[in-house]
């Protein structure tokens, strides 16, 4: 019974390891205040991938592919494009 779990759990390891996506967690802030900047737009430049900010500032995004270049603008602040080449938590601060 031991080496059928075993091997269950091996296999789905081995399966479930191909569909595995990229998600980068972060967040957008004011870089004077350090207010979450609530509704900023977070994009995969390249594609049609973009999430919103929440109300804290957070934001999820899945990146189909690293690395990627991730475009950040809010409404009265400079855009900002950042480089992802592994999965961290990001905090991004815009310029106003």
């Amino acid at each position: 019974m031991k080496q059928r779990i075993l091997f269950l759990f091996l296999f789905g390891a081995i399966w479930v390891k191909p569909f595995a996506q990229n998600l980068l967690m972060g967040k957008v802030a004011d870089s004077r205040t350090g207010d979450p900047l609530i509704g900023a737009t977070v994009l995969a430049v390249g594609t049609t991938n973009g999430v919103i900010t929440d109300a804290e500032g957070r934001f999820r995004i899945e990146l189909k592919e690293l690395p990627a270049t991730l475009e950040v603008s809010y409404a009265g602040y400079r855009s900002a494009r950042y480089e992802i080449a592994n999965l961290f938590e990001l905090l991004v601060q815009l310029e106003p």
